[in-house]
């Protein structure tokens, strides 16, 4: 449109400078009139045509490096195993969890490691410190790492601690900055009694990210309830034949005694006692408690010592009642070595069997014979 005005505007000055030739009528003022007219006009045409615009560009990268942030731990907490029940004891071969609510500004990708130690502080005052070594009454230690893994490290050392790595949590969102991990672990046999005020359990937790930036929380004063378990040698104590009015050591085991074989994490009391009375078919032989046997009837002894001949050094009388063992109300605790396996603390015990002088059968009497084992 622009362009047909453009056109229309061209022939119209033509046609009247021709007319202006051919009048004669030239003038130089209506010449000049006319010319700035014509002017006007295209100055006013030039407006409407389209304008054509040059323009060139060129591009930089930008760039910039984000630093590691260290690692944060908002909380960490002993829970029952339900996850959600918080508490401040624990009993050994009871399940727990330590939960950690940890993060990292640069996401949860960037945490690669957090260790646990679960360890026993001697003074309280809840200022203690893990030995960083594997010891099963005084400190557990368990590792998560990013593969993700979960694992007890108890090295070579054979252990009643555990971990179920199948009950273990991680974050489910790695690409987030905050996340829970659960740690699912049962408490050993082992791990010393405390109070939890004048002697504690405390857990530590330190959480490193890909650049080794670390970050800890310490959690104190967690009791520990007593734990103890008793173990025979042996399931039977055989006197083999014995006379009337007589008296037998233990004849099988070979030994001549048997081994009580404790696991305490307290201090503890050894025990022991017999039904009455020991049968054989219909024929009974009564337990007398005071080692005067009379018809029908016979007593036990015992002793934590023998004479080289399998008999009691200190023969103390077996009853039908628990009853401690003479010089075995307070034996110390099982304890174990850095790095060591558990063991038990094991206690020979030496008996006899004494006969009434009548009034038993030739047959074999059988009976049992009970051992018990007492937290002070």
């Amino acid at each position: 449109m622009k362009r047909e005005k453009a056109m229309d505007a061209s022939i119209h000055i033509r046609r009247s400078l021709k007319n202006m030739r051919e009048g004669g009528e030239v003038n130089m003022k209506t010449y000049m009139n006319k010319i700035l007219y014509i002017v006007a006009i295209l100055v006013m045409l030039i407006g409407f045509m389209p304008a054509v615009a040059y323009a060139a560009d060129s591009g930089a990268t930008g760039s910039f490096s984000c630093t590691n942030a260290a690692p944060t731990i908002t909380s960490v907490t002993l829970q029952l195993s339900d996850k959600a029940t918080e508490t401040g004891s624990m009993t050994p071969q009871t399940a727990y969890v330590v939960q950690i609510i940890a993060g990292d500004a640069n996401t949860l990708a960037d945490i690669t490691q957090i260790d646990i130690w679960i360890f026993r502080d001697d003074d309280a005052g809840d200022n203690g410190a893990p030995a960083g070594a594997w010891d099963a009454d005084h400190e557990a230690i368990y590792k998560w790492v990013d593969t993700p893994t979960w694992s007890m490290e108890n090295g070579s050392a054979t252990t009643t601690w555990s971990i179920t790595t199948g009950s273990c949590d991680t974050p489910g969102d790695m690409g987030a900055t905050s996340g829970e991990w659960n740690l699912y672990f049962t408490v050993g046999k082992l791990a010393q009694e405390s109070d939890g005020t004048s002697a504690e359990w405390d857990i530590k937790v330190t959480v490193t990210d890909s650049v080794s930036n670390t970050v800890s929380s310490i959690i104190y004063s967690k009791s520990m309830g007593a734990y103890s378990a008793l173990s025979l040698s042996s399931a039977t104590i055989d006197f083999g034949n014995i006379a009337m009015g007589g008296t037998a050591a233990i004849q099988t085991p070979v030994s001549h005694y048997i081994t009580l074989m404790a696991i305490a994490n307290d201090t503890f009391a050894l025990g022991s006692k017999s039904s009455s009375p020991w049968a054989s078919g219909g024929d009974n032989a009564t337990l007398d408690t005071d080692g005067s046997p009379g018809a029908a009837s016979f007593s036990l002894t015992q002793d934590d010592a023998g004479d080289g001949s399998g008999h009691p050094t200190a023969p103390q009388y077996v009853t039908t009642g628990t009853v401690t063992i003479t010089g075995l109300d307070a034996v110390g605790r099982t304890s174990t070595a850095a790095g060591a396996s558990e063991g038990t603390t094991d206690t020979n015990m030496y008996m006899d069997c004494i006969l009434g002088a009548s009034g038993l059968k030739v047959v074999t009497y059988s009976g049992t014979i009970t051992f018990t084992i007492t937290n002070n």
